[in-house]
């Protein structure tokens, strides 16, 4: 843990369907916005063909990023396990161990301006080596030519309590940040027998 880190946050989004590139898009644009500048997408995708892969680069590529960041994709093509979600995410951590921060982000999930700002201040203002925010949930109808909002709901309000952990392991993906210079390299990965709810096991050990 006595190391350096770049002062960055790696959101970590695993992809592995290209007729959700509308979702995916939907998600960078509210990365590159954030007001925490150094935010560096890094796309893990299962399984994709090499003309796949460029497809999502050429996604990628379509959005400003700070300079100091690397945007990327990752492609992971291998026959064992059949569900490679857990295991992207352990790809995903050990490929960008130079930032000090990562984070999760579902590819159809999307975040606020401050939100990436106000979980890294958190951590470098505390001993915590893990940071939570709020969520809401959106319902929607979808259709060929637009998405309707049905209902909104908050999942996590603005005040935490490690209690929650125990007593709903149904904590979002996107609702966390991770400060990796106070953990050590043993602890950074998930459990990959895993594959269901693999975040709360993580959740746990870390909080």
């Amino acid at each position: 843990m006595n190391r350096h880190y770049d002062d960055k946050i790696s959101i970590l989004i695993r992809f592995h369907d290209l007729s959700k590139l509308e979702q995916l898009s939907m998600c960078l644009l509210t990365l590159e916005g954030q007001t925490f500048p150094r935010v560096e997408p890094v796309i893990l995708a299962q399984r994709f063909s090499a003309a796949q892969v460029v497809e999502l680069e050429s996604l990628i590529g379509e959005f400003h990023w700070h300079e100091d960041v690397k945007p990327r994709v990752i492609n992971v093509d291998l026959d064992e396990p059949e569900d490679l979600r857990t295991h992207l995410l352990n790809i995903g951590i050990r490929e960008t161990s130079d930032a000090r921060f990562f984070a999760v982000l579902d590819y159809d999930d999307f975040c606020g301006q401050a939100h990436y700002e106000r979980l890294t201040t958190s951590l470098k203002n505390s001993s915590a080596a893990i940071s939570y925010s709020g969520l809401i949930l959106v319902e929607q109808n979808t259709s060929e030519h637009y998405n309707f909002t049905v209902r909104k709901q908050f999942v996590v309000r603005d005040s935490f309590r490690l209690q929650n952990l125990y007593d709903n392991p149904h904590f979002q993906m996107g609702c966390f940040a991770v400060d990796r210079s106070k953990i050590a390299d043993a602890d950074l990965c998930f459990d990959e027998s895993i594959v269901y709810e693999e975040d709360y096991n993580f959740h746990l050990r870390l909080s």
